[in-house]
């Protein structure tokens, strides 16, 4: 901070006006930044408390893209790169709604062997023989053992369809000698979700809190090294 205790001092305040003119944006563009990552950190761990037990995937969800001095604006958001589409998945959270099929679904349904039975726009209830993990999600090695016994014709493996002769809703059954165990359930009502996840309130709130004195402090900094360097 400037601090004038002769009257005539005018050097130094216009020195240090001009200083804080030219480090403003640089100083800006700092606080920007640092405010953005915080405000990230803050959503990813709010996916903590807004959803039940969320893997890594969702808990890294979100990105950011910085802020320059020549343009003044910083981008938090759930990556949605494919493969990797946090954000299809958590607007459901942040908005509610009817969540898409999922990847494992879409496989089911087009990509592997079935008797045609099942309605394309079907989702899968797992059933009592499937492995979920801590998060309440299928685990991957669950999928690549269905996956690999899926066949039509093929005893004691997998088939998708709805089991003849029996009263078996459609689904994915495994074959255990004369018996049929259910390993998935399929249904065209769509999982609902409830919004639970306020992004933007947890954002306000960090920024009201924190980017003014980010900035500041960034300010004095710079322009103290400015002064030192003339």
């Amino acid at each position: 901070m400037l601090t004038i205790k002769q009257v005539g001092d005018f050097r130094k305040a216009i020195a240090w006006a001009e200083a804080s003119q030219k480090q403003l944006p640089f100083s800006l563009s700092q606080g920007i930044n640092k405010t953005a990552f915080e405000v990230r950190e803050g959503l990813n761990k709010g996916t903590i408390s807004a959803f039940d037990k969320p893997v890594r995937f969702t808990q890294k969800a979100f990105l950011v893209t910085k802020s320059t001095k020549r343009k003044l604006k910083a981008s938090i958001y759930a990556q949605d790169k494919k493969g990797k589409d946090r954000a299809r998945y958590l607007r459901f959270g942040v908005k509610g709604g009817r969540r898409p099929q999922k990847g494992f679904e879409g496989f089911f349904l087009h990509k592997v062997p079935n008797d045609g039975t099942i309605k394309s726009n079907s989702y899968f209830v797992p059933g009592p023989h499937v492995k979920i993990n801590d998060s309440g999600n299928v685990t991957q090695a669950q999928l690549k053992k269905i996956t690999r016994g899926l066949s039509l014709a093929k005893k004691g493996g997998f088939f998708i369809g709805t089991p003849r002769n029996h009263s078996f809703r459609p689904g994915v059954y495994k074959r255990d000698g004369n018996r049929l165990l259910p390993f998935f359930f399929a249904t065209t009502d769509k999982p609902s979700y409830t919004g639970r996840f306020n992004i933007e309130k947890i954002g306000e709130t960090i920024v009201n809190r924190r980017f003014i004195k980010y900035t500041q402090a960034f300010l004095d900094k710079n322009i103290k090294a400015q002064l030192a360097g003339r």
